[in-house]
Protein backbone atom coordinates (compact mmCIF):
# COMPACT_ATOMS: atom_id res chain seq x y z
CA UNK A 1 0.00 0.00 0.00
CA UNK A 2 1.04 3.43 -0.88
CA UNK A 3 1.24 5.07 2.29
CA UNK A 4 1.57 9.24 1.02
CA UNK A 5 -1.75 9.96 0.80
CA UNK A 6 -1.74 8.79 4.55
CA UNK A 7 1.03 11.27 5.73
CA UNK A 8 -1.46 14.39 7.05
CA UNK A 9 -3.30 11.81 8.56
CA UNK A 10 -0.53 10.51 10.42
CA UNK A 11 0.87 13.45 11.45
CA UNK A 12 -2.41 14.82 13.32
CA UNK A 13 -2.47 14.77 17.01
CA UNK A 14 -4.70 12.11 18.72
CA UNK A 15 -6.02 10.71 20.14
CA UNK A 16 -7.57 8.51 17.51
CA UNK A 17 -11.11 7.17 17.03
CA UNK A 18 -10.88 4.45 14.01
CA UNK A 19 -13.45 1.82 12.36
CA UNK A 20 -14.13 -0.31 9.71
CA UNK A 21 -17.17 -1.99 9.30
CA UNK A 22 -19.23 -3.77 6.85
CA UNK A 23 -21.97 -1.36 5.30
CA UNK A 24 -23.87 -3.80 3.20
CA UNK A 25 -25.98 -5.67 5.28
CA UNK A 26 -27.46 -3.58 8.78
CA UNK A 27 -24.75 -1.12 8.65
CA UNK A 28 -27.01 1.40 11.18
CA UNK A 29 -27.02 -1.87 13.51
CA UNK A 30 -23.43 -2.49 13.01
CA UNK A 31 -22.50 1.14 13.65
CA UNK A 32 -24.47 0.88 16.90
CA UNK A 33 -22.79 -1.98 18.38
CA UNK A 34 -19.33 -0.86 17.41
CA UNK A 35 -20.32 2.44 18.91
CA UNK A 36 -21.31 1.00 22.09
CA UNK A 37 -18.25 -0.93 22.14
CA UNK A 38 -15.86 2.55 21.78
CA UNK A 39 -17.80 4.38 24.25
CA UNK A 40 -16.76 1.75 26.40
CA UNK A 41 -13.37 1.54 25.64
CA UNK A 42 -13.17 5.78 26.59
CA UNK A 43 -13.56 7.26 23.40
CA UNK A 44 -15.06 10.56 23.69
CA UNK A 45 -18.52 11.58 22.88
CA UNK A 46 -17.44 14.32 20.25
CA UNK A 47 -15.45 11.84 18.06
CA UNK A 48 -18.18 9.50 18.17
CA UNK A 49 -20.94 12.05 16.88
CA UNK A 50 -18.62 13.18 14.39
CA UNK A 51 -19.17 9.56 13.09
CA UNK A 52 -22.41 9.93 13.30
CA UNK A 53 -23.03 13.02 11.67
CA UNK A 54 -20.78 11.87 8.50
CA UNK A 55 -22.61 8.63 8.22
CA UNK A 56 -26.48 10.41 8.09
CA UNK A 57 -24.73 12.85 5.66
CA UNK A 58 -22.83 11.02 3.46
CA UNK A 59 -24.60 7.49 3.51
CA UNK A 60 -22.88 4.40 1.41
CA UNK A 61 -23.58 3.95 -2.10
CA UNK A 62 -25.31 0.64 -2.10
CA UNK A 63 -22.89 -0.75 -4.03
CA UNK A 64 -19.97 -0.53 -1.57
CA UNK A 65 -18.82 -3.48 0.57
CA UNK A 66 -17.32 -1.49 3.52
CA UNK A 67 -16.10 1.97 5.05
CA UNK A 68 -13.37 3.14 7.01
CA UNK A 69 -13.17 6.06 9.29
CA UNK A 70 -11.07 8.03 11.63
CA UNK A 71 -11.30 10.65 13.87
CA UNK A 72 -9.34 13.03 15.79
CA UNK A 73 -11.55 14.99 18.43
CA UNK A 74 -14.64 16.33 16.63
CA UNK A 75 -12.87 15.78 13.11
CA UNK A 76 -12.97 12.94 10.41
CA UNK A 77 -9.91 12.81 9.13
CA UNK A 78 -10.29 9.71 6.80
CA UNK A 79 -13.51 8.67 5.10
CA UNK A 80 -13.22 5.68 2.80
CA UNK A 81 -15.13 3.59 0.75
CA UNK A 82 -13.64 0.28 0.90
CA UNK A 83 -13.59 -1.67 -2.41
CA UNK A 84 -13.15 -4.89 -0.07
CA UNK A 85 -15.19 -6.23 2.52
CA UNK A 86 -13.71 -5.80 6.26
CA UNK A 87 -14.10 -9.74 7.74
CA UNK A 88 -14.80 -8.36 11.00
CA UNK A 89 -16.13 -5.15 12.33
CA UNK A 90 -12.91 -3.07 14.25
CA UNK A 91 -12.98 -0.45 16.03
CA UNK A 92 -10.43 1.17 17.95
CA UNK A 93 -9.51 4.05 20.32
CA UNK A 94 -6.09 5.21 20.77
CA UNK A 95 -3.35 7.61 20.38
CA UNK A 96 -2.09 6.57 17.01
CA UNK A 97 -4.83 6.34 13.98
CA UNK A 98 -5.42 2.39 13.12
CA UNK A 99 -4.24 2.04 9.20
CA UNK A 100 -3.29 -1.38 9.74
CA UNK A 101 -6.65 -2.57 7.76
CA UNK A 102 -6.53 0.03 4.82
CA UNK A 103 -3.45 -1.90 3.66
CA UNK A 104 -5.55 -4.94 2.98
CA UNK A 105 -8.97 -3.27 2.28
CA UNK A 106 -7.91 -0.06 0.24
CA UNK A 107 -6.70 -1.86 -2.78
CA UNK A 108 -9.57 -4.06 -4.90
CA UNK A 109 -8.59 -7.61 -4.90
CA UNK A 110 -7.73 -9.86 -8.51
CA UNK A 111 -9.80 -12.68 -9.09
CA UNK A 112 -7.36 -15.67 -8.30
CA UNK A 113 -7.42 -19.34 -7.76
CA UNK A 114 -4.85 -20.60 -4.96
CA UNK A 115 -3.41 -24.17 -5.49
CA UNK A 116 -2.19 -25.50 -2.01
CA UNK A 117 -0.29 -29.01 -3.36
CA UNK A 118 0.33 -31.69 -0.79
CA UNK A 119 1.88 -35.20 -1.32
CA UNK A 120 -1.14 -36.56 -2.71
CA UNK A 121 -3.96 -33.70 -3.60
CA UNK A 122 -4.44 -30.26 -3.29
CA UNK A 123 -6.93 -27.92 -1.74
CA UNK A 124 -7.66 -25.06 -3.65
CA UNK A 125 -9.77 -21.49 -3.08
CA UNK A 126 -11.47 -19.51 -5.53
CA UNK A 127 -11.41 -15.58 -4.22
CA UNK A 128 -13.32 -12.79 -5.84
CA UNK A 129 -12.80 -8.87 -6.62
CA UNK A 130 -14.12 -8.14 -2.66
CA UNK A 131 -12.05 -11.12 -1.08
CA UNK A 132 -14.58 -13.53 -0.60
CA UNK A 133 -13.76 -17.22 -1.15
CA UNK A 134 -16.20 -17.70 -3.55
CA UNK A 135 -15.26 -21.36 -5.25
CA UNK A 136 -13.15 -24.17 -2.43
CA UNK A 137 -12.43 -27.43 -3.44
CA UNK A 138 -10.90 -30.37 -2.32
CA UNK A 139 -9.10 -32.43 -4.70
CA UNK A 140 -6.85 -36.16 -3.42
CA UNK A 141 -5.41 -37.15 -0.16
CA UNK A 142 -7.15 -34.34 1.44
CA UNK A 143 -10.56 -35.73 0.47
CA UNK A 144 -9.17 -38.95 1.72
CA UNK A 145 -7.68 -40.65 -1.40
CA UNK A 146 -4.98 -40.20 -4.03
CA UNK A 147 -5.78 -37.32 -6.68
CA UNK A 148 -4.74 -37.94 -10.23
CA UNK A 149 -3.33 -35.49 -12.13
CA UNK A 150 -6.25 -34.94 -14.34
CA UNK A 151 -8.75 -34.95 -11.78
CA UNK A 152 -6.50 -32.04 -10.16
CA UNK A 153 -6.19 -30.42 -13.92
CA UNK A 154 -10.03 -30.84 -14.25
CA UNK A 155 -10.74 -29.12 -10.87
CA UNK A 156 -8.49 -25.88 -11.11
CA UNK A 157 -9.94 -25.14 -14.95
CA UNK A 158 -13.50 -25.25 -13.69
CA UNK A 159 -12.36 -23.12 -10.88
CA UNK A 160 -10.62 -20.54 -12.87
CA UNK A 161 -13.97 -20.35 -15.14
CA UNK A 162 -16.06 -20.07 -12.16
CA UNK A 163 -14.50 -16.68 -10.41
CA UNK A 164 -12.77 -15.26 -13.69
CA UNK A 165 -9.24 -15.65 -12.25
CA UNK A 166 -6.82 -14.00 -13.68
CA UNK A 167 -3.60 -15.60 -11.48
CA UNK A 168 -3.65 -19.28 -10.37
CA UNK A 169 -0.79 -19.11 -7.68
CA UNK A 170 0.61 -22.97 -7.32
CA UNK A 171 2.02 -23.26 -3.66
CA UNK A 172 4.06 -26.73 -2.52
CA UNK A 173 6.86 -28.29 -3.81
CA UNK A 174 8.96 -27.28 -7.60
CA UNK A 175 8.00 -30.90 -8.65
CA UNK A 176 4.42 -30.75 -7.61
CA UNK A 177 3.94 -27.15 -9.17
CA UNK A 178 5.98 -28.38 -12.45
CA UNK A 179 3.78 -31.70 -13.33
CA UNK A 180 0.28 -29.46 -12.38
CA UNK A 181 1.40 -26.82 -14.50
CA UNK A 182 2.13 -29.38 -17.45
CA UNK A 183 -1.22 -30.95 -17.17
CA UNK A 184 -3.43 -27.69 -17.69
CA UNK A 185 -4.45 -26.37 -20.99
CA UNK A 186 -2.41 -23.49 -21.93
CA UNK A 187 -4.66 -21.16 -21.60
CA UNK A 188 -4.85 -21.95 -17.69
CA UNK A 189 -1.04 -22.39 -18.17
CA UNK A 190 0.11 -18.62 -18.73
CA UNK A 191 -2.00 -17.84 -15.56
CA UNK A 192 0.11 -19.84 -13.44
CA UNK A 193 2.86 -18.42 -10.89
CA UNK A 194 4.95 -20.83 -8.81
CA UNK A 195 5.52 -19.72 -4.86
CA UNK A 196 6.82 -22.14 -1.95
CA UNK A 197 4.29 -20.96 1.42
CA UNK A 198 1.97 -23.66 2.62
CA UNK A 199 0.78 -21.22 5.16
CA UNK A 200 -2.78 -19.98 4.43
CA UNK A 201 -4.41 -18.47 1.91
CA UNK A 202 -2.81 -15.08 0.40
CA UNK A 203 -4.81 -12.34 -0.85
CA UNK A 204 -3.36 -10.73 -4.37
CA UNK A 205 -4.01 -6.93 -4.71
CA UNK A 206 -4.98 -5.72 -8.38
CA UNK A 207 -2.78 -4.05 -10.99
CA UNK A 208 0.57 -2.19 -10.27
CA UNK A 209 0.22 -2.35 -6.64
CA UNK A 210 -0.31 -6.10 -6.38
CA UNK A 211 3.41 -6.51 -8.81
CA UNK A 212 5.05 -3.76 -6.65
CA UNK A 213 4.33 -5.76 -3.50
CA UNK A 214 5.47 -8.91 -5.02
CA UNK A 215 8.84 -7.52 -5.92
CA UNK A 216 9.16 -6.04 -2.25
CA UNK A 217 8.73 -9.48 -1.14
CA UNK A 218 10.97 -11.01 -3.47
CA UNK A 219 14.26 -8.34 -2.66
CA UNK A 220 13.23 -8.90 1.22
CA UNK A 221 13.53 -12.87 0.58
CA UNK A 222 16.79 -13.21 -1.12
CA UNK A 223 18.83 -10.74 0.40
CA UNK A 224 19.05 -8.12 -2.50
CA UNK A 225 18.53 -5.56 -0.70
CA UNK A 226 19.34 -4.46 3.09
CA UNK A 227 16.31 -4.93 5.36
CA UNK A 228 15.78 -5.06 9.54
CA UNK A 229 13.75 -7.79 11.54
CA UNK A 230 11.55 -7.95 14.32
CA UNK A 231 9.51 -4.78 16.17
CA UNK A 232 12.61 -2.90 17.91
CA UNK A 233 14.93 -2.60 14.53
CA UNK A 234 12.27 -2.09 12.60
CA UNK A 235 10.75 1.05 14.65
CA UNK A 236 14.11 1.95 15.17
CA UNK A 237 14.62 2.05 11.20
CA UNK A 238 11.31 4.05 10.58
CA UNK A 239 12.23 6.77 13.17
CA UNK A 240 15.52 7.54 11.11
CA UNK A 241 13.58 7.50 8.16
CA UNK A 242 15.53 4.28 6.69
CA UNK A 243 12.17 2.42 5.81
CA UNK A 244 11.29 1.48 1.79
CA UNK A 245 8.31 -0.91 2.77
CA UNK A 246 7.33 -2.10 6.38
CA UNK A 247 6.53 -5.77 5.94
CA UNK A 248 4.03 -7.28 8.12
CA UNK A 249 2.53 -10.79 8.59
CA UNK A 250 -1.07 -9.62 8.28
CA UNK A 251 -3.53 -7.01 9.43
CA UNK A 252 -3.51 -8.35 12.89
CA UNK A 253 0.09 -8.51 14.22
CA UNK A 254 -0.69 -9.73 17.49
CA UNK A 255 -0.78 -7.00 20.42
CA UNK A 256 2.75 -6.76 21.18
CA UNK A 257 3.99 -3.22 22.29
CA UNK A 258 7.30 -1.08 20.22
CA UNK A 259 9.70 -1.48 23.01
CA UNK A 260 10.28 1.52 25.55
CA UNK A 261 6.76 2.91 24.98
CA UNK A 262 2.87 2.10 25.77
CA UNK A 263 2.32 1.69 21.71
CA UNK A 264 1.06 -1.14 19.78
CA UNK A 265 3.32 -2.29 17.18
CA UNK A 266 -0.44 -2.50 14.90
CA UNK A 267 -0.94 1.16 15.46
CA UNK A 268 2.53 2.88 15.99
CA UNK A 269 4.65 1.26 13.21
CA UNK A 270 2.08 1.82 10.11
CA UNK A 271 1.80 5.28 11.35
CA UNK A 272 5.58 5.88 11.40
CA UNK A 273 5.55 4.10 7.87
CA UNK A 274 3.32 6.63 6.81
CA UNK A 275 5.08 9.63 8.10
CA UNK A 276 8.51 8.27 6.65
CA UNK A 277 6.57 7.40 3.10
CA UNK A 278 6.84 3.67 3.32
CA UNK A 279 5.17 1.21 1.55
CA UNK A 280 3.21 -1.47 3.77
CA UNK A 281 2.81 -4.93 2.49
CA UNK A 282 0.47 -7.52 3.91
CA UNK A 283 3.22 -10.97 3.42
CA UNK A 284 0.66 -13.24 4.43
CA UNK A 285 3.35 -16.89 4.90
CA UNK A 286 4.90 -15.93 1.60
CA UNK A 287 8.19 -15.09 3.90
CA UNK A 288 8.78 -15.25 7.86
CA UNK A 289 8.97 -12.42 9.32
CA UNK A 290 10.48 -12.13 13.50
CA UNK A 291 7.56 -11.11 15.40
CA UNK A 292 5.65 -10.66 12.59
CA UNK A 293 7.31 -7.40 11.57
CA UNK A 294 10.28 -6.60 8.83
CA UNK A 295 11.51 -4.12 6.87
CA UNK A 296 12.86 -3.44 3.53
CA UNK A 297 15.38 -0.59 4.01
CA UNK A 298 16.43 1.99 1.27
CA UNK A 299 20.21 1.31 0.33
Amino acid sequence: MDTRALRVLAAAEGPFVSVFFDVEQAADLRWTALRDQLEASGAPPLSLSAVDRRLAERPSPPTVPGRALVVAHDRVLLDDDLPVRPRTTIGRFSSSPYLLPLAELAEPLLPHLVVRLGADGADLRGVDRSGRPVAIGTVGALAGGRASLTDLADEVVALVERVDARVVVLSGSPAARSELRTGLPPDCRGLCVGVEWHDGFPLLASGVSGDAELEVVRRFHDGSSPVAHGVADVAAALESGRVEALLLTGPLVGDRLVPGTSERADEALPRAAALCGAQIVLTGGRVALREDVGALLRS
